[in-house]
């Protein structure tokens, strides 16, 4: 049978193929070298794009984010249990040393993002908050006490809290009234 000599361009390795398969352009001596990741048209460095946004990149662990990698290595260990990596500007691809911060849990992380957003509506964090119902910017003057939530205030703003009150009261008038036999 007559063959053909290739060099295979991921190895170096010269191989004798049948003609046809030279002709179709095979350039690997095997499987193996062709199947490396590199000789991947879609290859980009490892780098994906995971489902949540964030960047994900191919090594020791399947799947980890890049984020998180960069900040374990920023630290020089890996990152402490439940700790969390924040990103800055809000942006999941950007993961450059001066966007990321290291978040000790969830909680301090959920707080960032909340003064994030208080300031992004020209607000000042140590005096205002977003309503959870309404999503205006008020003062904290605005929200009643509650000692059970982090920041000792309600979610919802006074106006809010009364108009839900008031609902509900009204449907309590509406609602037809039982009769219990004894």
């Amino acid at each position: 049978m007559k063959t053909t000599t290739i060099t295979c361009i991921q190895c170096g390795l010269t191989r004798e193929v049948r003609p046809d398969s030279a002709k179709r352009g095979q350039k690997y001596c095997s499987l193996k070298c062709a199947n490396t990741l590199a000789n991947n048209p879609g290859w980009n460095g490892g780098r994906t794009i995971s489902h949540g946004g964030y960047v994900q990149i191919a090594g020791e662990k399947h799947g980890s984010l890049e984020h998180q990698a960069i900040a374990a290595r920023a630290l020089g260990r890996p990152l402490p249990p439940g700790a969390e990596v924040h990103h800055l500007d809000e942006d999941k691809t950007n993961n450059s040393h001066s966007s990321l911060v290291i978040c000790e849990s969830r909680e301090y992380h959920l707080l960032l993002h909340k003064r994030q957003r208080v300031i992004a509506m020209g607000g000042d964090p140590g005096l205002d908050k977003i309503c959870s119902t309404c999503q205006a910017l008020k003062s904290k003057a605005d929200f009643y006490n509650n000692r059970t939530a982090h920041d000792g205030l309600t979610a919802d703003c006074k106006e809010c809290c009364r108009s839900r009150m008031a609902r509900k009261r009204s449907a309590a008038k509406l609602a037809p009234l039982r009769i219990v036999e004894l």
